[in-house]
């Protein structure tokens, strides 16, 4: 799986806890594929002014990858 050097958006089924927390499950590429997220961890929470970035360490495809969520729009870089 490689994303280049740029954003990759991608659809994310995660599961919302009534404390706010979110944690992904699966990650679905533009084009079909779709891997499962192994090990989630979050990494940052940055306010800004407008939105929130979260950060999560994770593993798919056997790659460490990092996902980030902001305005509510899921991509990832693959380190």
């Amino acid at each position: 799986m490689s994303t280049g050097s740029g954003k990759q958006y991608v659809s994310v089924q995660a599961t919302h806890y009534p404390d706010g927390n979110v944690v992904p499950i699966t990650i679905m590429f533009p084009g079909g594929k779709v891997f499962h997220v192994i090990n989630p961890v979050l990494q940052e929470k940055a306010q800004g002014s407008s939105h929130a970035t979260k950060t999560f360490s994770v593993i798919i495809d056997n790659q460490k990858t990092r996902l980030f969520v902001e305005n509510k729009r899921w991509f990832v870089v693959v380190e």
